[in-house]
């Protein structure tokens, strides 16, 4: 079975509240919210406010689903701004990702590092003028000096 991204659009994310992001988290694992009160030891009915936004949350409680999900907090709890929602969205993705075997994130972790260094070769070329080599020196001496 798929998981489907809590975030599916842009506006989307923007509206999230905590009680949304718990909802859509529990959905994305296909689990009920019998089956969460029994992962994270939170009753049923406690969930039930929680995921319509009724009442406050004691931190306990909060650490509880995070260990149940199995995310970070951000992922719990975040509710970004239009100026942070790309952010938003690289720190859900990368939490999937992180979930995948090892041998499924190798790829993901190439194209990424390809499309970085590919997106600094063209700033290197469009800040001076430069030659194409001359760019490519510029990106290698750069990863090279954040190595070291």
């Amino acid at each position: 079975m798929l998981q489907r991204l809590a975030i599916s659009t842009w506006s989307r994310i923007e509206t999230m509240s905590l009680g949304e992001n718990v909802r859509s988290l529990r959905h994305s694992k296909g689990w009920s919210q019998a089956q969460l009160s029994e992962y994270s030891g939170i009753r049923i009915q406690h969930l039930s406010r929680i995921e319509q936004d009724q009442g406050d949350l004691k931190i306990s409680t909060v650490y509880k689903l995070i260990d149940a999900f199995g995310c970070t907090a951000n992922a719990l709890l975040m509710n970004p701004t239009p100026g942070t929602k790309s952010g938003a969205v690289l720190s859900l993705i990368f939490n999937r990702v992180s979930e995948l075997p090892e041998e499924k994130q190798e790829p993901l972790f190439e194209i990424l590092d390809k499309y970085c260094v590919a997106c600094e070769m063209e700033q290197a070329l469009t800040q001076t003028p430069r030659t194409l080599y001359e760019a490519a020196e510029a990106v290698s001496m750069s990863s090279k000096q954040e190595e070291g």
